[in-house]
């Protein structure tokens, strides 16, 4: 199984993450559901995020979206991706 198929798989029955403060921290379900959306795009440019924002999942500006991936998700590799599946499937999403 990909990590992508993994993520639809663990993601197809959760409820959006609800955020009530401007300055929420991020949690792994919506670090998950952008990395999910962001999979279906050949290349990721600012049109990317807001889309992503129009389908409100997750819930966040497309400047804070943009913001996460460059700053966190996008050095994401195939060493994180085994440690988050591991936690995953211990503790839950």
């Amino acid at each position: 199984m990909t990590y992508m198929n993994y993520l639809v798989k663990v993601l197809s029955t959760k409820q959006p993450v609800e955020v009530t403060l401007k300055k929420q921290s991020y949690n792994l379900q919506e670090d998950l559901e952008l990395l999910l959306e962001l999979s279906s795009y050949a290349t990721i440019t600012s049109k990317s995020f807001e889309e992503i924002t129009a389908k409100k999942r997750p819930n966040r500006t497309s400047e804070s979206l943009k913001s996460r991936y460059s700053d966190y998700l996008s050095k994401i590799g195939e060493t994180e991706m085994k440690k988050i599946v591991q936690w995953v499937e211990r503790e839950g999403v």
